[in-house]
């Protein structure tokens, strides 16, 4: 390997492990702040499982064709309640372009919640690019 193919080499890992940063601190935020909102009575969205006691999964995926114009990354959860567990997928989505002007993590919003299915939650957040 060439010099030059290295220096070029260890460039791109370093910008891809810049991105993969950003996105994983943007995965845990945005995930406290779904937490901050199911602990908090979900806009009252959510009733018949009882207290929300807490989310457990780990990792995130980035989308695999940006067809809806905005980056997102999904993150694969199961919501524990004291009456029950149900699956969840929270999209934090590209703050700039899906909440222009936001300076932080944004209120989490419910988009479908389906016995079989589970919860799609949506949270923008400012630093997903």
């Amino acid at each position: 390997m060439s010099r030059l193919s290295t220096v070029l080499l260890l460039a791109i890992v370093a910008v891809q492990g810049g991105c993969v940063q950003s996105r994983s601190r943007c995965a845990v935020e945005g995930q406290a702040a779904v937490e901050t909102f199911l602990r908090t009575g979900a806009g009252g969205a959510i009733t018949n499982y009882g207290s929300f006691l807490r989310l457990e999964g780990s990792g995130f995926v980035g989308a695999v064709w940006n067809i809806q114009g905005y980056e997102y990354i999904s993150l694969q959860r199961t919501a524990y309640y004291s009456g029950g567990s149900f699956p969840m997928v929270i999209y934090v989505t590209e703050g700039r372009l899906t909440a222009p002007g936001l300076k932080t993590v944004g209120v989490p919003r419910i988009e479908s919640m389906l016995p079989a299915q589970g919860a799609r939650i949506f949270v923008s957040h400012p630093g997903l690019r």
